[in-house]
Parts: C-alpha cells; structure tokens; sequence
C-alpha cells in the first residue's frame, strides 16, 4: 500500500499574532490615508464642479432636462440630481417597468431623473423660476460633493484590490513560478506545475491568483482589502470561506485556498478563518511567508 503524501502546510497562525497583524494592517491604512490628505477629494470635486457648470448651463439650470442632456459626458452627472441620489442599477431596474420599456434609454433617464430631482437642492424647478446665483452655486457645489465623495470612495476600493493583485501577481512571479494565460479550470491540474494565472474560474468560483505548486497542489489565493472590522465579515469569511469550503469540496487537499488581506480586519474573523474555513493567511504589509511557503511547498 503506497503512503498517502504528507504535503507541506501554509503557516498556522496563533490568536496573539493574527492580533498583532490585525492592529499593524490598521495602522497602515491609518498611515497611507494621512499620507493621501485631502488633494485626491479636491481634485475630484473641481472635476465634476466643472462638469456640473456645463450641464446646469446647457439645460436651463435643470429646467430643461432632456434626453439630449444624457450624453456619456452628463450620464453619470444626472444621477446624482436625485435625492438620494440613484444607481446604474437602480435606473436598470427602473427599465423592467412596463412604465418605461418602450422608451429609449437617454429618454428613460431624463425622464427618471426629472420626476426625482432633489428639490431641497434645486428649489427653484418646484417654484417654477430660475434659480438665484446664490442657490445656483450651492447646488452645484452640493452635487459636487456628493459626486465626488462616492467616486473617491469606488477608486480607492478599485485602486487598493487592483494594486494588491498586482503585488501578489508580482510576488509569486520573482518566486519562481511563469505568467499562463488561462481564465477558467476546471481541474487544478489544468495548470501546468510552476506557473501561475491571474483571476481563475476555479471549478466555478473564482480566485484573485492562482498558482500550481511543485508538490502538485493548486494554491488559490483571494485578495482582500476591508475598511472596517464588519465589512471583513463579508470580505473573508463569506466570500473567502464560502469558496473554500466549495473547493475543498471539489478537489479536497488538491487545493490551498490562502487570503491576502489589507486592511481592517476583526482578529476573531480572521482566526475563524483560519481555524473553521482551512484559508492560509497572508497579510500585504507582511508577505515573506507567502514567499516561503510557495518556496518551499515542493
């Protein structure tokens, strides 16, 4: 009978140092959005300050909003004339209607956006006059605002996961291993042993960087970047876990599902991830580990 193979384990992490890595991922953060200051939001806010000039000048100051107005340039523009403002998704919804089905999408818009202006904004549509230059200004500015806060917001979570990736991607390729264009698998041994892909279909779900091991083994690993200790439920242990338990189920021991994380993170999740969902953990400020581990897993 041919012994069953003792593989090479990914570090195992006590409670005290997922602790320890858990208040030095914070202070990271912490240290990069001081460092970002508020110039980023400036230069967002004068963007869209210029771009809301010339929709206010070109329909009427909103008197006149039109199909015409919802060109690329105006089509994010006009969802934040609503109060609340609305999503892309809000305004797919909204064309399930029977109400506006037949309508052509620039008109559906105009149409959605006109009968949701935030009046508390724009008091001068309900009053049927022009607006003062006084309340023209302050509602630019206040559509501004809020549109510039919630681009800097989807950049930065877009920015952080794509500079992650990278790094894992840049990490695992000075290890050793070779760039293999592939999207979907659905066996690990799909992928030749020593290279590694970007994000992978991997039986169904997907992973952030996946690399074939030398021993054999599919390493799947998940970048993660959180802002806050309850968004790292969702970010590890739903997203994370659920797909681990889902290859585990697949393929058992033939794949290592790992996270990188950055971030806010609450200790007792991450130990719960580690201990009950099998993930390796990996910390971005901290990745020799990960170094060895893919050094030494032959």
């Amino acid at each position: 009978m041919t012994p069953r193979r003792r593989y090479e384990a990914p570090p195992h992490w006590s409670e005290t140092t997922i602790t320890r890595d858990c208040h030095r991922a914070l202070e990271a953060m912490v240290d990069r959005r001081l460092r970002e200051g508020g110039e980023p939001y400036r230069k967002a806010f004068d963007a869209r300050r210029r771009i809301l000039s010339q929709l206010f000048a070109e329909t009427n100051d909103l008197r006149q909003l039109s199909s015409s107005a919802v060109t690329p340039r105006y089509a994010a523009a006009v969802r934040y004339l609503t109060g609340p403002p609305v999503s892309a998704d809000d305004l797919k919804t909204f064309a399930t209607s029977v109400r506006f089905k037949t309508i052509s999408e620039p008109k559906r818009t105009a149409e959605i956006v006109a009968s949701l202006l935030d009046l508390l904004r724009f008091p001068w549509i309900s009053r049927q006059r022009g607006p003062t230059s006084v309340e023209r200004d302050r509602a630019i500015q206040w559509t501004a605002g809020l549109w510039a806060v919630e681009a800097i917001r989807t950049g930065r979570r877009s920015d952080e996961s794509r500079n992650q990736e990278r790094t894992v991607r840049s990490l695992v390729e000075r290890a050793g291993f070779r760039p293999h264009r592939s999207r979907r698998a659905h066996r690990p041994d799909e992928i030749p042993v020593g290279a590694f892909t970007g994000e992978l279909s991997l039986g169904g779900p997907k992973a952030d960087v996946c690399a074939r091991l030398r021993d054999g083994r599919l390493l799947a690993i998940e970048c993660k970047v959180s802002n806050s200790e309850l968004n790292s439920v969702k970010r590890l242990l739903r997203e994370v876990g659920g797909k681990a338990r889902q290859w585990q189920a697949l393929f058992g021991t033939q794949v290592v599902t790992a996270a990188v994380l950055r971030g806010v993170f609450r200790p007792a999740n991450v130990f719960e991830a580690q201990e009950d969902y099998s993930v390796a953990v990996f910390w971005e400020h901290h990745l020799g580990p990960l170094r060895e581990f893919l050094g030494r897993a032959e």
